[in-house]
C-alpha cells in the first residue's frame, strides 16, 4: 500500500503529458507557420522603401498566381515578384562590396601610401642634392642642375605609373631602368667634376674630349665602385617596390572584379526565395534567414566561381607576402634618403683621388682639349671642404614600414577568401541569423532548418537541397581574373629570386600556401567521397569547426546517421533510479499499470 501514493502521481503525470502534448504542437506549429498572411502592415514599409512597386496591397491577396513566393495569401503581387527578382541582384553585388571592400580598400590604399611616401622622399632628396651643388659649385651650378633634375624625374617616373591600365602580360617589364639612369647620372657628371678637380684652366673641355671621359667610365673609375654599388641598390629596391604596387593594384581590381559575379538564373531565384519571400509571407524584419539555409543557397550559387579562384588568389597573396617582406628589409626609405650622400661621396672620391684619375685620363683619351670662348672656372674646393657641407635632413619616420606592417598582418588573413566566401556573407547579420535558433526563416516558414548543409566543395553541390547542381562553362571574366593572378605571382617570384633574405619568411607561412585554407570547416572523408558533402555539426547551420559527430539527415523527419563518431551512452543514474534493477523493476510495474488506466480514464 505504500506504493500507491507514487503509482496515483506518476500516473497523473503521464496522462497530462498526453493530453496536453498535441495541443502544445499545434500552438509552436500555428506561432512558426507563415501560410496564412493576415496584416500586411508590418511589411509593407520595406517595400515602400525599396520602391518594388507603386501598388503595395494593404491588406494580403491571393498569392498562387507568384512563380516564387506562392502561398494561399500574400503581401506580394506578381509585379512586387518581378521586381524584387531584379532587386535582389542588386542586393547580392552590394553585400559581395561590403564584403570586400576592407581588403580592396587596404590593397589600395597601401599602393597610394607607399607610392606617394617615396615620391615625396624622392623630392626631397633632390632638393638636398641641388642644395649641395649650389653651395659647392656656384657659378656652374646650373650645369649640374641638368643630370640631378634627370635622375630624379626617371625615378618619380618610375613610380608614379597608372598599374591599372597596364596588360597583365607586361605587368614588371617597364621600359626604364634606374640602373642605366644611375650609370647615366654618373657618366654627365664626370667631365663637370673632373674639369673642378683639376687644375684650374680658363676654358671648359672641348665636345669631343667630353664624349671621350663619358666613353671610358668603366675603365678610369673617376668615382670609385660608387656608382655601381648605387645603381644595384637603387634598381633592386625600386623594382621589387614597383613590382608590389602592381600586385596589389591588381589585388584591387580582382576584388572589383568580384563584385559583379554573374550568377545563374536558378540563384537569383533562390536568394529571391531566402531574403524576400519571408516578406511577401508578411514576417517581420527582425525574421532573418537560417543560417544553414543561407550556406547552402550561397554555396551552391558560389561554389564553381570559388573553386576557379581560391587557388589563384592564395598563391598572389603567398607571393605578394614575400614581396612585402623583400620590399621592408631594403628598406626603400633609406635608399631614397641617402641618395645625395652616396653622390657627395662620389664627388669626394674624385676630388682625394685627381691624380690617380688624371693619369688614366690621359691614357684613355690623351691630353685634355679645350673648347673656345670658355669662361675662367673657379677650382674645386678641397675634400675636406667638401665634407664639411652640410644640408638640412627632413626627421623622417617609419611611415612605410607601418603601412607594410598592417599589409602583412591582413593579407595572410585573406588565404581562402573565395573559399570562405559564403561564410563570411553568411556571417553578416544584416543578411542571415548568424546564432542557431528556432525563430529564422527556413525557406518555408518561421522554424529550424533541418535539412542537410553541404560542404563548399564541387562534389558536395550535388546533395544541395536548395539547389539543383548544374556544371557551367567557366566564366570569361573569372578566367580573366585567374590568369592575371598567376601571372602576377610569376612576375613576383621572378622578383624574389633576387632576395633570397626571404626564404625564411617563405619557411614561416609556407604550412598555409596556396591551395590550403585554414580557416574553412573541417570535412569529414575525401572531397571526393560522398561521406564528405555534409559539413560538420549540421542541421540547423551550426558550422562550428570543433569535432563533432557528423550527421547526415536525408529529411526533417528521417532518423540521424552518424559518420566519424560514436552515439552517446546513456549516463548511469543514482542508486535506485534507471540504473538499479529494483527501480527498472519499479518503474516498469508504474508504467504498465497506467497504460492500463489511461483507457478508463479517457472514458470515464
Amino acid at each position: 500500500m505504500r506504493f500507491v501514493p507514487v503509482i496515483v502521481f506518476w500516473c497523473l503525470c503521464f496522462v497530462l503529458t498526453l493530453t496536453s502534448k498535441p495541443a502544445l504542437a499545434n500552438a509552436v506549429t500555428t506561432a512558426r507557420t507563415a501560410e496564412n498572411v493576415t496584416s500586411c502592415e508590418g511589411v509593407k514599409p520595406i517595400f515602400e522603401m525599396k520602391n518594388v512597386s507603386s501598388d503595395i496591397p494593404d491588406v494580403p491577396v491571393s498569392g498562387t498566381e507568384l512563380r516564387v513566393c506562392q502561398s494561399t495569401s500574400s503581401c506580394c503581387t506578381q509585379e512586387m515578384e518581378d521586381n524584387l527578382r531584379l532587386l535582389v541582384r542588386k542586393d547580392f553585388q552590394g553585400l559581395l562590396h561590403h564584403n570586400s571592400r576592407s581588403l580592396e580598400g587596404l590593397l589600395a590604399s597601401t599602393a597610394s601610401r607607399i607610392q606617394e611616401h617615396v615620391s615625396e622622399l624622392a623630392r626631397q632628396s633632390e632638393n638636398r642634392t641641388l642644395a649641395l651643388f649650389s653651395q659647392v659649385y656656384q657659378q656652374t651650378a646650373s650645369l649640374l642642375k641638368e643630370p640631378v633634375e634627370a635622375l630624379y624625374a626617371d625615378i618619380l617616373r618610375y613610380l608614379s605609373a597608372d598599374w591599372s591600365s597596364t596588360s597583365p602580360f607586361t605587368l614588371g617589364t617597364g621600359e626604364l631602368s634606374l640602373e642605366d639612369s644611375v650609370a647615366s647620372f654618373f657618366s654627365r657628371l664626370f667631365p663637370l667634376v673632373y674639369h673642378r678637380a683639376s687644375p684650374p684652366h680658363r676654358r671648359d673641355f672641348s665636345e669631343d674630349y667630353k664624349s671621350c671621359l663619358r666613353a671610358t667610365m668603366g675603365e678610369v673609375l673617376p668615382f670609385g665602385d660608387i656608382p655601381r654599388q648605387l645603381a644595384l641598390s637603387v634598381g633592386k629596391t625600386f623594382e621589387a617596390t614597383r613590382v608590389l604596387l602592381q600586385a596589389l593594384a591588381l589585388g584591387v581590381e580582382v576584388l572589383n572584379s568580384t563584385d559583379a559575379l554573374v550568377l545563374a538564373d536558378e540563384c537569383h531565384v533562390a536568394l529571391l526565395r531566402m531574403s524576400y519571400c519571408g516578406r511577401c509571407h508578411g514576417l517581420a524584419p527582425a525574421v532573418r534567414p537560417c543560417v544553414g539555409y543561407c550556406l547552402n543557397v550561397l554555396r551552391g550559387c558560389l561554389t564553381q566561381h570559388a573553386a576557379e579562384l581560391d587557388l589563384p588568389w592564395n598563391g598572389f597573396v603567398e607571393a605578394t607576402e614575400r614581396l612585402a617582406v623583400t620590399v621592408r628589409e631594403r628598406d626603400v626609405e633609406h635608399v631614397v634618403r641617402g641618395l645625395h650622400a652616396r653622390i657627395t661621396e662620389a664627388i669626394m672620391y674624385t676630388v682625394e683621388n685627381v691624380a690617380v684619375i688624371d693619369k688614366r685620363v690621359k691614357r684613355a683619351c690623351g691630353q685634355a682639349r679645350y673648347s673656345e670662348n670658355s669662361a675662367v672656372e673657379p677650382p674645386s674646393p678641397p675634400a675636406e671642404e667638401l665634407a664639411g657641407v652640410t644640408v638640412s635632413q627632413d626627421a623622417g619616420d617609419a611611415a612605410l614600414t607601418t603601412q607594410l606592417r598592417l599589409l602583412l598582418a591582413s593579407l595572410g588573413r585573406s588565404r581562402g577568401f573565395y573559399a570562405n566566401l559564403a561564410e563570411s556573407l553568411c556571417s553578416d547579420d544584416s543578411f542571415a541569423e548568424t546564432r542557431d535558433t528556432a525563430d529564422c526563416w527556413n525557406g518555408q516558414r518561421v522554424g529550424e532548418y533541418s535539412k542537410m548543409v553541404v560542404s563548399s566543395s564541387i562534389s558536395a553541390q550535388k546533395y544541395n537541397p536548395e539547389l539543383v547542381w548544374t556544371q557551367r562553362t567557366p566564366d570569361p571574366k573569372i578566367a580573366q581574373m585567374s590568369d592575371k593572378l598567376r601571372h602576377i605571382r610569376q612576375v613576383v617570384l621572378s622578383q624574389l629570386t633576387l632576395a633570397p633574405e626571404s626564404d625564411s619568411f617563405m619557411r614561416d607561412i609556407e604550412g598555409s600556401g596556396s591551395g590550403h585554407e585554414p580557416d574553412r570547416p573541417r570535412w569529414t572523408d575525401d572531397e571526393d567521397t560522398e561521406d564528405s558533402w555534409v559539413e560538420e555539426g549540421s542541421g540547423s547551420g551550426d558550422h562550428s569547426t570543433d569535432r563533432q559527430p557528423t550527421v547526415k539527415l536525408a529529411s526533417s523527419t528521417s532518423r540521424p546517421v552518424v559518420f566519424g563518431g560514436t552515439v552517446p551512452t546513456p549516463t548511469k543514474t543514482a542508486e535506485g533510479a534507471s540504473g538499479s534493477p529494483r527501480g527498472s523493476v519499479f518503474l516498469l510495474t508504474v508504467t504498465i499499470v497506467c497504460i492500463r488506466l489511461v483507457p478508463a480514464l479517457r472514458n470515464g
